[in-house]
């Protein structure tokens, strides 16, 4: 017997748009039929006339807080708005800190969410510097306990001055860690940038006092994401390993999404509003930083 049925709404499926009614069951959509074809049966009955009808959005990629910004832990606030939006499903990272395990990083994670979320969440586990065998040997575990996505950064992104944490993988850990993504049946997410040409971009910005924040675009470069991107690529080619490139901002990395994909690697790539409708003018306008991610 369905829970909810709502009818009467111009429903979004796969094969188009159409004046179609949903039945619910539970927290899954059991089945999409035509107007007055399901039996109510007691089920609660939603008028959806004059709406759009799509199923719950899945947000792949928010950070809420951390063990280094506890401030920012806001899940209540953050998966109501969700919810507003049309977002049931929010993904958050765990990341792990120096001196503690992946598990370690899981349980902080479950700690600012359980019971202060109106969505569904999970959380991707994320590598820093100082992942050690033991730590990357435990992706099998995280995979069976349905945490199969893990996160890795190629920069640490930052200045040294700036450091909190270094949260570069080098190439020999990534490795591994692809071989134990790979093994376990999981996909490997990727902040990639070449971090020898960004920490250069940052000491020659310094050198000629290029250090306005606007100029941002001149240390992550085009190139550098280029460069990474296919780095990256060649490596999960060699260990099998699925790879979903975070934040996409230039048009030489979606290009090397698109060719790995076009020889059947499994390659994903996500991307903004932001890269899609702005450019690195608008950082000139005043409190231009929204433009930024």
């Amino acid at each position: 017997m369905v829970d909810l049925i709502i009818k009467g709404g111009q429903v979004v499926t796969p094969a188009g748009v159409g004046n179609l009614d949903v039945a619910v069951e539970g927290e899954q959509i059991v089945a999409v039929a035509q107007p007055g074809t399901i039996s109510p049966d007691g089920a609660r009955v939603i008028d959806g006339t004059g709406k759009i009808v799509i199923p719950g959005g899945i947000e792949p990629h928010a950070h809420i807080g951390g063990p280094r910004q506890p401030e920012r832990s806001a899940a209540e606030p953050v998966s109501k708005a969700a919810i507003y939006g049309g977002t049931t499903t929010v993904l958050d990272f765990a990341t792990q800190v120096a001196g503690h395990d992946l598990l370690h990083a899981m349980g902080e994670a479950a700690e600012r969410w359980e019971g202060q979320g109106y969505t569904d969440y999970s959380y991707h586990p994320i590598f820093t510097s100082g992942a050690d065998n033991a730590s990357i040997h435990q992706i099998g575990e995280l995979v069976e306990a349905g945490f199969p996505s893990f996160k890795i950064f190629t920069t640490s992104i930052r200045p040294p001055s700036a450091q909190l944490q270094n949260n570069k993988t080098d190439f020999g850990r990534l490795s591994l860690i692809m071989e134990q993504v790979a093994e376990a049946g999981g996909m490997l997410l990727v902040h990639s940038e070449d971090d020898d040409m960004v920490h250069y971009n940052y000491d020659n910005a310094e050198d000629q006092g290029n250090v306005e924040w606007w100029q941002m675009h001149q240390i992550h470069t085009k190139l550098s994401e280029d460069v990474s991107f296919r780095r990256v690529i060649r490596l999960a080619e060699q260990k099998n390993c699925p790879v979903y490139f975070v934040h996409v901002s230039a048009l030489e990395g979606v290009e090397a999404v698109g060719e790995a994909r076009s020889r059947g690697q499994a390659i994903y790539g996500e991307t903004l509003h932001n890269y899609a409708c702005f450019s690195a003018e608008n950082y000139r306008e005043d409190n231009g930083m929204k433009y930024h991610t």
